[in-house]
């Protein structure tokens, strides 16, 4: 644009000096000029090629960094069966980290959302009781020592007593060349459930209680007779009302004898398979149980249901067998 106006300036120089005998200045359609004047031949005139563009300038300096933006957090916690979650659930509260210490504080939630639990099913058929009774074992060809006897099965005449055509499992637990082993009743009605809530008699168990890491069911026996024991063998039954709402994945136990763990069983949740009877045996390290032979006898629960998916408990009736 800067050189048409210079060829314009230098175009209307021309003309002007040709004021006793003025030339003709025509525009053509390719943007170009024909000066005519009488004592000349006509001059076409165009613009000049554009100059080289000249360098780019230097950058200027980067701006300041802006605050740092504010973190937000999450946290979560139970919520009571009531307006927000008729089963109960968990809320999920939402907020920025306003004063930086990592912790949402109540003052700082600015969203909650609830998660709730379903309703629980309806109560299914009560199942066959099953029944576990133990007897002394002559020495013989069972035990060469004698021993015990362990059987179990279901009550299918409902009478409470476990006849002989009832027996579907037989577990002998024999003495060794040493001496006799000793039949505790444990799981028991007078066993300890401790659902890490509240600690209270098992009584006939069942019905699911427990879901906790931790939860536990105990009996303390003293005077057994048995200063020192290296194995057990034991059969008991639990109650399983854990359910697929989540998953609830393995579920494991420790037995504990005086505060060692000597065995540890498990079964798959999730699936309310209702009574599940366990049995095995341990050898290990001498227990000591001192003088008069006092132990404790402990089954711990390792894992923790999800939320919503139901729980566990353990039947009275079951026996161990302490060998020395």
């Amino acid at each position: 644009m800067r050189n048409r106006l210079v060829l314009l300036t230098a175009i209307a120089g021309v003309v002007a000096g040709c004021a006793a005998d003025p030339c003709d200045l025509m525009e053509n359609a390719d943007g170009s000029y024909t000066l005519s004047c009488p004592d000349s031949d006509p001059i076409t005139l165009r613009d000049g090629m554009d100059g080289t563009d000249g360098m780019d300038g230097t950058d200027g300096m980067d701006g300041m960094d802006g605050e740092d933006g504010t973190a937000y957090l999450i946290r979560t916690e139970d919520e009571p069966a009531g307006e927000n979650c008729v089963n109960g659930g968990i809320a999920v509260l939402v907020g920025p980290d306003d004063d930086g210490n990592g912790a949402l504080g109540d003052g700082e939630v600015t969203s909650t959302r609830y998660v709730c639990d379903g309703a629980n099913g309806a109560d299914g058929e009560d199942g066959t009781p099953s029944l576990i009774a133990t007897a002394d074992e002559p020495a013989g060809m069972n035990c060469e020592f004698g021993g015990v006897v362990i059987t179990s099965g279901l009550d299918a005449d409902g009478s409470g007593t476990l006849e002989p055509a009832e027996v579907s499992s037989t577990q002998y637990v024999c003495d060794g060349a040493g001496g006799a082993g000793v039949v505790l009743d444990f799981p028991s009605e007078d066993s300890s459930l401790d659902n890490t809530f509240t600690v209270e008699p098992l009584g006939a168990g069942g019905g699911g209680a427990a879901y906790v890491a931790g939860s536990s069911v105990s009996e303390s026996f003293t005077d057994t007779g048995l200063p020192s024991v290296t194995g057990l063998t034991y059969e008991f039954e639990m109650d399983d009302s854990t359910n697929s709402s989540c998953p609830v994945g393995t579920l494991s136990f420790d037995i504990v004898l005086n505060g060692v763990t000597v065995d540890s069983y498990s079964f798959e949740g999730g699936s309310d398979m209702g009574t599940i009877g366990f049995s095995g045996g341990a050898i290990f390290p001498a227990i000591d149980g001192g003088a008069t032979g006092d132990y404790d006898l402990e089954i711990v629960a390792n894992e923790t249901v999800c939320g919503g998916g139901g729980s566990y408990n353990w039947f009275a009736g079951g026996a161990f067998v302490l060998r020395p």
